[in-house]
């Protein structure tokens, strides 16, 4: 991983697969882009007064910022590009 700034940074061009990023990996902040025509979907684990997190759908062109506000590692994460046709660009900061 590159370092800037004292940051590490991550990136992939993720198609037909999906990335879990867990608190071991130290990600504090991903972004990630849907530069194909085929819908992805972002799902965390938390539980929210008293729901369960649901997926977010990540159609064509659109992009998602996801950050820690108290420098924490994120937690849990499941990036899912798994459907045949899609290709995500991520960005993570460590």
């Amino acid at each position: 991983m590159p370092t800037i700034l004292g940051n590490k940074i991550f990136t992939i061009s993720l198609t037909e697969e999906i990335l879990t990023i867990a608190e071991a990996d130290g990600v504090v902040a991903i972004s990630i882009q849907n530069t194909s025509s085929v819908t992805a979907n972002i799902l965390g684990n938390a539980v929210v007064a008293g729901l369960d997190s649901g997926k977010i759908s990540l159609t064509e062109n659109s992009s998602i910022t996801i950050s820690s506000t108290n420098g924490k590692p994120i937690n849990y994460l499941e990036i899912d590009a798994s459907a045949t046709g899609c290709t995500l660009q991520v960005v993570a900061n460590s």
